[in-house]
Formats: structure tokens, C-alpha cells, sequence
């Protein structure tokens, strides 16, 4: 269940696994089954960030979201699932998702779900003339990348 790729990752400069997949994939439901059978620390992002940016003012948000994420992760794990990051994409926090997750995956190994595609060149983040939209190529990702079904 992810063993190699999470492997792998541990390993890099970025600690990243990328479970990527459209939305009703399964990415969940695979996080939620690796933490309870590997004990994993779970994390709802869409949910735990909503609920601290409440008190935060729009203008900022910005600079305090790799902050909070930081707060989300307990100090004694080595390995965390974020799940429901879509959050983070929205254009008024003016971040960029995937350098976050590097930043972050310095220090802890992450495995991130993400609503999108991977076609061995590209991993995009919902669909082009959205406003969330987002495109980076292997070589930008410089992570495990899992397509949901795929392994």
C-alpha cells in the first residue's frame, strides 16, 4: 500500500507522494485505509484550516497559511496524510500549493491527496480557464506521484 513510493520519498529533498485523482477516485478512501493499517497521522485540511482562518483576516491569510499547516502536524510523526487540500488553490490566499507542500515535506514526509490529473509529464490542479487552475511539470513536481487506480 504506497510502501515503495513512501520509501522512495523519505529518501529525497522533498519527503512528497502525490496521490493524485479526480474527485470520487478513491484518494480518501486510500489515505483513510493507510491509517489504519500504518497508523498514519490523518489530516482533513479543507477542515482544520477553514476552522482556523475564521479568525484570521482575509488580507492575512497569505502569510499565515504555512504556519497553520505546520501547527496541524504533530511534532512526533514522521509520516502525514493530508486529505481535502483543495483549500489551498483558491486564488485569494496568492500561494502556490505544490511549493508549500515542498516546503513543508522537508521535515515530514507527506503523503497529499490532489484533484487532478498526472499524464507522465504534467500534473495539473482542476481544469484549464478555471480560476484554481494550476500546471507544473515533472521536473517543477519533484515528488512520488501515485495516479488513484494505478499501482
Amino acid at each position: 500500500m504506497l510502501d515503495e513510493p513512501i520509501d522512495r520519498a523519505k529518501r529525497g529533498y522533498y519527503k512528497l507522494v502525490i496521490l493524485v485523482g479526480p474527485t470520487g477516485s478513491g484518494k480518501t478512501d486510500t489515505l483513510l485505509r493507510m491509517n489504519a493499517a500504518k497508523g498514519y497521522h490523518y489530516i482533513n485540511l479543507n477542515l482544520e484550516l477553514s476552522r482556523i482562518l475564521l479568525d484570521i483576516s482575509v488580507e492575512e491569510r497569505p502569510s499565515f497559511i504555512q504556519k497553520c499547516i505546520m501547527d496541524l502536524l504533530p511534532p512526533a510523526e514522521d509520516i502525514i496524510l493530508l486529505d481535502n487540500t483543495e483549500l489551498l488553490f483558491t486564488p485569494e490566499l496568492q500561494i502556490d500549493p505544490l511549493r508549500l507542500f515542498q516546503i513543508i515535506s522537508r521535515e515530514k514526509t507527506l503523503i497529499v491527496s490532489w484533484n487532478g490529473t498526472y499524464n507522465k509529464n504534467t500534473l495539473t490542479y482542476a481544469e484549464p480557464n478555471h480560476p484554481e487552475y494550476k500546471t507544473y511539470t515533472t521536473q517543477e513536481v519533484q515528488a512520488e506521484i501515485i495516479p488513484v487506480g494505478r499501482w
